[in-house]
């Protein structure tokens, strides 16, 4: 089989590994090996996709793949599964969320700068068709003065888990350099402030449970709401951009503002565990 070859590296039994593997032959790739801890996973998604080669270990891809995707997007700690393959050079894509601590998220960006890999980890919410809209009016609305995200979470995981796809949102639109953040509990609500240097404010409400986003922007032209409701296509226009990070050897610009989300949630973290609001360090990165 020709065309681009991607190696799959975990999350065989969640939904982005299944999603990429129907969409990829439409943009001239094709999953060539996959590796999984879970063996009957693997026997599930191979006979399911027609795939015929499975990795005894994932560095086993290097020099049989162009790019690898790391599809687990549940544990977290998936980001430590793309080492070899920064190491090595190979393009790489980290399913979301590329960390939970900003020490880590940086760790592994030098480290895909020191092996010349191409990197990308994003939430699909930045391809929506909300962004898209904003980016289509961006000048005549000029900046942004305030902004309120409204997305799902879930309670008993770290804001990074779900919390990241209402900030890759609102950082898509209000840009990267929040100061401070605080975080409070309002029930079944999770209230992340966000304070910025030259005076504009953001907040992100994370509800359990809650199945939409909702983007409310105030601006030096007006206020507007981008709803986002059923966009099968933005995960579609994410792979499609990891097809091409990985035939081009060229990452999307975008990894700036996927730090920028690591580093909100993180000090939402800390917040939430000291009450206090939190300052934000954009140094090292």
């Amino acid at each position: 089989m020709g065309g681009v070859r991607i190696g799959l590296v975990g999350g065989l039994g969640w939904p982005h590994a299944k999603q990429v593997a129907s969409q990829v032959n439409a943009l001239g790739a094709h999953i060539a090996t996959v590796w999984d801890p879970d063996e009957k996973n693997v026997a599930e998604f191979v006979e399911r996709f027609g795939i015929n080669e499975v990795a005894p270990r994932p560095e086993a891809m290097i020099g049989t793949v162009d790019g690898v995707i790391v599809a687990d997007d549940t544990s977290c700690v998936h980001g430590k599964l793309a080492l070899p393959f920064l190491d090595a050079g190979v393009p790489t894509f980290v399913d979301k969320p590329l960390a939970t601590t900003v020490s880590e998220a940086v760790a592994l960006v030098k480290r895909a700068e020191r092996g010349g890999a191409p990197l990308m980890s994003v939430s699909a919410l930045r391809y929506a068709n909300a962004v898209r809209q904003y980016r289509d009016e961006a000048d005549r609305l000029g900046a942004a003065k305030s902004m309120v995200a409204v997305g799902t979470n879930v309670n008993d995981r770290p804001f990074h888990f779900y919390g990241i796809h209402a900030t890759q949102l609102l950082v898509a639109v209000m840009g990267v350099g929040v100061t401070a953040v605080q975080a409070l509990d309002n029930q079944d609500q999770r209230i992340l402030k966000l304070r910025y240097p030259d005076g504009r404010s953001a907040t992100i409400v994370l509800v359990e449970g809650y199945r939409s986003y909702v983007l409310t922007g105030h601006f030096d032209g007006g206020t507007r709401v981008y709803e986002v409701g059923a966009d099968p296509e933005r995960f579609n226009r994410m792979v499609a951009d990891i097809v091409t990070m990985i035939r081009t050897k060229r990452a999307p610009e975008i990894m700036h503002e996927t730090l920028e989300t690591i580093r909100i949630l993180s000090a939402a973290e800390e917040s939430r565990a000291s009450g206090d609001e939190v300052r934000v360090s954009h140094e090292g990165v």
